[in-house]
């Protein structure tokens, strides 16, 4: 089962043909804080997460990062196991999508390009993100994205929603907390 459960809180099943891919935003402030990810898949019949997101280490510069959380083990994912920095978002608001073999490679293989992209220099950090992001990055000659761009071009690129872009996406708009 996966750590987080679906819109009526029920549990979802995490098989062998069923991935579960969850946006998180910590919610304390009014768009939502920051977004990030999960993705829990079974492997050689054990339980595997990893959390991805978008940081800035400062001057506009983005990178993104991956984490294996848990490993192999035979047992269900708890939020204590998330390391501290992690803590926060993982508790927060979320929405968790069950995916199947198809959209966790395609998934997977939109995360390799955009961190591509991030390291050929395409990208700037804009805190608006969206349409607004990414006129302010043509500013500097790239394109300015922000935590919320990373998750909704995911989420579009691996076929699991078909989310809209907005003038500004925010962490609560990604992770479906918010009306869209």
């Amino acid at each position: 089962m996966s750590s987080f459960t679906n819109a009526d809180g029920a549990p979802i099943p995490v098989t062998d043909d069923q991935s579960v891919f969850t946006v998180c935003s910590r919610d304390d402030v009014w768009h939502g804080g920051h977004s990030c990810c999960y993705l829990e898949w079974v492997e050689n019949k054990l339980a595997v997460m990893d959390f991805y997101d978008l940081v800035t280490p400062g001057h506009g510069r983005v990178q993104l990062r991956q984490m294996g959380i848990q490993r192999f083990k035979k047992r269900k994912v708890k939020y204590d196991e998330v390391d501290d920095e992690l803590r926060h978002i993982a508790t927060t608001k979320h929405h968790s999508y069950a995916i199947n073999t198809d959209q966790t490679i395609r998934m997977m293989q939109a995360f390799q390009r955009f961190e591509g992209k991030v390291a050929d220099g395409r990208y700037v950090y804009s805190f608006p993100g969206g349409k607004l992001g990414r006129a302010l990055g043509a500013l500097k000659g790239q394109r300015g994205v922000n935590c919320a761009d990373l998750i909704l071009k995911i989420l579009n690129e691996a076929g699991i929603a078909n989310v809209s872009d907005n003038f500004v996406n925010t962490p609560r708009y990604a992770s479906g907390s918010s009306n869209r």
